[in-house]
């Protein structure tokens, strides 16, 4: 329903502010009042948030990418897969950076670097927020 009723961009723009305000909910400021409650309640924001923006990032990916590179062994397709693998290779070394110094901190640590990283992806979103349109025609 709603990839019919809403463009990607704005799926995209909506679903990355859910994914900076569970970042920002789920890090422990005030420590006398952080809850289970409030753990378990960002953390699912978050789950929900990235897995539900794979769609219309998918979506805006497969119209923008002209036809042509669709074709061959180094496609798309292998694109995208080297592209999710580095991206956990990445967030694999920052995770062990984030622990590195103990263990005390590193819930803010992480989620600090993470709502650092949502702020920026959701920026370049607003900037670029007409460009998010496919082009029309193909090459």
């Amino acid at each position: 329903y709603l990839s019919t009723s809403y463009e990607d961009r704005e799926l995209v723009f909506v679903i990355q502010i859910a994914m900076l305000f569970g970042c920002l909910a789920v890090m422990n400021i005030y420590s006398e009042d952080y809850s289970l409650f409030q753990y378990m309640f960002a953390v699912v924001v978050i789950f929900v948030s990235t897995n539900a923006l794979e769609g219309p990032n998918m979506s805006l990916l497969s119209k923008a990418i002209p036809r042509s590179w669709s074709e061959g062994f180094f496609n798309v397709g292998l694109l995208a897969t080297e592209a999710g693998t580095l991206g956990r290779a990445i967030g694999d070394v920052l995770l062990t950076a984030c622990g590195a110094r103990g263990m005390e901190f590193v819930l803010n640590r992480i989620f600090g670097i993470m709502s650092a990283l949502s702020f920026i992806g959701l920026a370049l979103s607003y900037r670029y927020y007409s460009l998010l349109v496919p082009a029309e025609k193909d090459d």
